[in-house]
């Protein structure tokens, strides 16, 4: 068995150059296989999964539910939860056209923005809500939030 000797440090650190873009081609192979998720940019490792808590689910997920049983969730909401006036209006085409016209005018999460975070938008919500007397069809009542914010925003509301 020999040992690895540099003559000099130069070839020292065209050892290590080697050595370094070896494991970089190698992790570049395992995200390209699947075996790590590139999303974020990082390389840090995701929290642990955990069981769905949908009664009688197995299934592994990163949230509350599995993704089946969080489409389920939803939907019992909007179903029972909210009433028929806010349904109609949330499926209309004049929301629609709005809401989306919002969200490329400002791409980004206001509350993040505001606590110096990029983060995209998914929702444009209203200021204020419809409930307390706030326009529906006005982009001056709309702001973009992330879902993150828009959920933290509604559990505040719902805690009033």
């Amino acid at each position: 068995m020999s040992t690895l000797k540099p003559k000099s440090l130069h070839t020292f650190r065209n050892l290590l150059h080697t050595i370094a873009h070896f494991f970089h081609k190698t992790r570049v192979m395992l995200i390209l296989r699947g075996h790590d998720s590139p999303k974020r940019g990082n390389y840090m490792p995701t929290k642990a999964k955990r069981p769905c808590i949908y009664p009688g689910c197995p299934e592994l997920s990163d949230g509350r539910y599995c993704d089946k049983h969080q489409r389920k969730v939803n939907g019992d909401y909007n179903r029972f939860s909210r009433d028929d006036d806010s349904k109609r209006f949330y499926k209309s085409p004049a929301w629609r056209r709005l809401s989306a016209l919002q969200l490329k005018r400002e791409p980004l999460c206001a509350k993040c923005l505001k606590a110096g975070r990029v983060t995209p938008a998914a929702i444009a919500d209203h200021y204020v809500p419809i409930r307390d007397g706030g326009e529906r069809i006005d982009m001056a009542n709309l702001r973009s939030l992330c879902r993150a914010c828009h959920i933290r925003k509604h559990n505040a509301n719902f805690r009033e």
